[in-house]
């Protein structure tokens, strides 16, 4: 199958600029991006009409961000689950995450059609270095109940729904791998996994992932600057290509969810200079029709 190499027009939404911008959504409601800055203990909301951003901090990293049914929002940090209130920017805790273990925090979460988060836990290590493999991904319900689903993963990353809910997608960022596992959403029953997809050195790493409404899964390529879309059946079908090495995570948003939100980082890059839009929120569109993210209940 011909894969297409696109290089598409690029908006710059905003003035805000992450050290490791991760875990954007777009937010239907208000019109606004919600986006993390994980080593910046940053919350960043952004109007998509006009680019003008709020930044709330955090007293740890910032893994990711959700929405929530009620309209706020979950933020992972590096012990805990926090819900934050936008209107009184005030956050509670909501759950403990590995709190016996001080040297792991929060990273990629998804919510799956019931409501129900799923989130992955890593030890950072020295950039350039392999964490050690004792991530974990757990899936964690509306009363605060907490399951342990996968373990023994470096970097989990790359978590996405297909359009039925019932097959969960996964990565393990350093490894270059993608897995794909059927899920029941009913239940949050997790099936065997298989490789889905194993990106070549030159492709990068896979990161931040979404689904598209046809059911093909987009990953953010870091070290790759580009996004790779496969179809369902692992296919690489479309190459986007990218002004930023180290794209960390894409949604799609907008009134008919064409438009493709991209975060990247703008630390340890190869070439600083040249990458100028490096940890900014960027928009493109290719014509290509995504899904909303689903609600935490």
């Amino acid at each position: 199958m011909p894969v297409r190499v696109l290089t598409p027009a690029i908006e710059v939404i905003g003035e805000a600029k992450a050290l490791l911008g991760e875990s954007v959504f777009y937010d239907a409601t208000a019109n606004r991006l919600h986006w993390v800055d994980i080593p910046g203990h940053a919350l960043f909301s952004t109007d998509a009409s006009d680019g003008q951003t709020k930044r709330f901090l955090f007293p740890q990293q910032a893994g990711f961000v959700q929405p929530c049914s009620d309209g706020k929002l979950l933020v992972g940090q590096a012990d805990s689950i926090q819900r934050f209130d936008l209107r009184t920017e005030t956050a509670a805790t909501f759950i403990e995450i590995e709190p016996d273990d001080p040297s792991s925090r929060t990273n990629d979460a998804v919510c799956d059609l019931n409501g129900r988060l799923i989130v992955g836990t890593m030890r950072p290590a020295p950039q350039g270095t392999t964490p050690d493999p004792v991530g974990n991904f757990y899936l964690v319900d509306g009363e605060g109940g907490k399951t342990g689903l996968l373990s023994g993963l470096s970097i989990p990353n790359g978590l996405a729904f297909s359009p039925d809910g019932r097959t969960l997608y996964l990565a393990d960022t350093p490894h270059r791998t993608v897995w794909k596992a059927s899920y029941d959403p009913e239940t949050g029953l997790l099936g065997e996994c298989s490789v889905f997809a194993k990106l070549s050195e030159s492709q990068g790493r896979p990161d931040g992932a979404a689904v598209d409404a046809e059911g093909c899964y987009w990953a953010a390529a870091v070290w790759g600057s580009q996004l790779l879309r496969y179809t369902p059946r692992g296919e690489l079908d479309l190459v986007v290509r990218l002004p930023v090495e180290r794209p960390t995570k894409l949604a799609f948003g907008g009134p008919d969810y064409q438009t493709i939100y991209v975060t990247s980082a703008s630390a340890h890059l190869t070439d600083p200079e040249s990458q100028p839009l490096a940890g900014r929120l960027i928009a493109l569109d290719v014509g290509i029709t995504g899904l909303p993210a689903n609600p935490f209940r």
